[in-house]
């Protein structure tokens, strides 16, 4: 495993949103180049975490379910659009957000309470007639992390377990324990339950691999960043990195600020 240092920020931020050659954290937006600080949000809005639909949009959650539409000018982000889903029972943060990948239309798929909730948006880019649906309701687990597999069917991580899930039935239709509780969850954007079921997670200051079709777990050697690791931000390499086979690539953060690409390299029996 080798780690390549990308930039240090000089500000503490609870999350990252990766835009393009930019990330946003705690309302500012840093250059991935060299960490400086290129844009400051109003900090009225506490945005929670956010998505790029494409190359010049972004969409921003924040706490309540505000959801914020940004255009970027070249220079800084203009505000576009925005539009709270108000509810009497439920409060908190957005948090983890995906572009639908297997949607007919437009959708935002994202974490709310104990809730994978989706968002339609029409054909117009509207937000005010986007439509909210509730796709899975998790009553007794604590959902930390999702990825979609395909039409209906997600992949979820709790602490203990991963499942794969039919979001029409509401079924699990295959479960995975980790050998050690999990903390924090990276899950490759090529995941294929036929070949490549691997996803990474954190336990115990160890990372692991775990393969949860074939129930496999592999451990790395225990390192100092291991130990301050604090969350994946992105699963691509970079593009001034060349691309070696065998090989996955993150992009993670430490308690130290430091914006880090993970370069793992795999043995002929984790072969992806």
């Amino acid at each position: 495993m080798v780690i390549e240092n990308v930039i240090t920020l000089k500000y503490y931020v609870k999350y990252l949103v990766k835009h393009e050659d930019r990330l946003i954290g705690n309302n500012k937006v840093f250059s991935i180049h060299d960490g400086s600080v290129i844009q400051e949000f109003e900090e009225k809005f506490l945005f929670t975490n956010g998505l790029g639909l494409n190359d010049e949009l972004l969409v921003m959650g924040c706490k309540n379910r505000l959801f914020q539409v940004y255009r970027w000018n070249s220079s800084k982000y203009i505000l576009e659009q925005s539009r709270k889903y108000t509810s009497k029972s439920f409060t908190g943060p957005v948090l983890q957000m995906e572009k639908g990948i297997y949607d007919q239309f437009c959708c935002i798929y994202f974490l709310f309470q104990k809730q994978v909730q989706r968002i339609i948006i029409p054909e117009d880019g509207s937000l005010k007639n986007a439509v909210l649906e509730d796709l899975m309701n998790f009553k007794t687990r604590n959902i930390r992390y999702f990825k979609q597999l395909g039409p209906n069917l997600i992949l979820t991580n709790d602490r203990f377990a991963a499942q794969i899930i039919n979001t029409e039935t509401k079924q699990p239709i295959h479960r995975y324990e980790y050998q050690s509780e999990g903390r924090y969850f990276c899950i490759p954007r090529d995941l294929d339950l036929q070949q490549k079921s691997f996803i990474l997670y954190k336990s115990h200051n160890e990372m692991k691999l775990a393969d949860i079709v074939s129930n496999k777990d592999k451990n790395f050697k225990h390192c100092k960043f291991e130990q301050r690791l604090i969350g994946y931000i992105d699963v691509s390499h970079p593009e001034s990195m060349q691309v070696e086979p065998d090989t996955k690539y993150f992009m993670a953060k430490d308690k130290d600020q430091n914006v880090s690409f993970i370069k793992i390299r795999f043995k002929p029996e984790y072969k992806l």
